[in-house]
């Protein structure tokens, strides 16, 4: 296995360096791909190069359970679930770094902070219920 390419987006580096299957990883032009926190802040993989990461806490996905018990975030999700999931990991990230900064947000916060991600379903009162979900779960110590 060849080292790490700092100029190499961290999605292609996902793609060779880990488990997660292929499928798995895509971007998509409007935004929702596998997104990822960076230091406390949402960041494409897809854009995210290596070298932005180095010495940096990166959180993904699969890195949010802890044994078997979810983030909040993932249990809120769980609550009430997305149509088809499409943009499930860019909603799931985005609200990780964002109630990392903002533990008691309003709806409106919540609509601005998440309009970075794209719905093709329009679930996007679900997503709302879902990220101030997750708030109060957090904030519980659930």
């Amino acid at each position: 296995m060849r080292a790490a390419d700092d100029a190499v987006a961290m999605l292609d580096q996902f793609s060779e360096f880990s488990a997660i299957e292929q499928g798995a990883l895509q971007s998509h032009p409007q935004g929702v791909d596998v997104r990822d926190v960076l230091d406390g802040v949402a960041a494409k993989s897809c854009q995210l190069k290596a070298r932005d990461a180095v010495d940096k806490r990166l959180t993904t996905l699969e890195g949010l359970a802890t044994g078997d018990k979810l983030h909040p975030v993932q249990q809120a999700f769980l609550e009430n679930p997305l149509q088809c999931c499409w943009c499930m990991t860019g909603h799931v990230m985005t609200a990780v770094g964002f109630l990392e900064v903002n533990p008691a947000p309003s709806a409106a916060q919540v609509d601005e902070a998440m309009d970075v991600n794209y719905c093709r379903c329009g679930g996007y009162n679900n997503v709302r219920k879902n990220v101030v979900r997750a708030a109060e779960l957090l904030r519980e110590g659930v």
